[in-house]
């Protein structure tokens, strides 16, 4: 998806995703990801351990301000919406 950055964190293996490049003024530089409508933070890997790949119907990334107005100051960063087959 065009803007969208994985990357690996350091040297603990851990992925990060980046909607907008990685750069923030708050610190805070990961994406809001919200599954079936749930808030599950920011963090691909907050995310990932709520759910199975094989489960994932679709995904879709917000990154315009007019999109991501809706999630407040958690959804600055973009947010990736993921919603499961069940």
């Amino acid at each position: 998806i065009p803007g969208v950055q994985v990357t690996q964190a350091g040297n603990t293996g851990e992925a990060m995703v980046f909607v907008r490049g990685n750069n923030s003024m708050t610190g805070q530089r990961e994406p809001l990801f919200v599954i079936n409508g749930v808030n599950a933070g920011s963090g691909y890997n907050n995310a990932s351990s709520l759910v199975d790949v094989n489960d994932i119907s679709t995904v879709q990334v917000l990154k315009a301000g007019n999109e991501t107005a809706a999630y407040g100051l958690q959804g600055n960063n973009g947010v990736i919406i993921i919603k499961t087959k069940k």
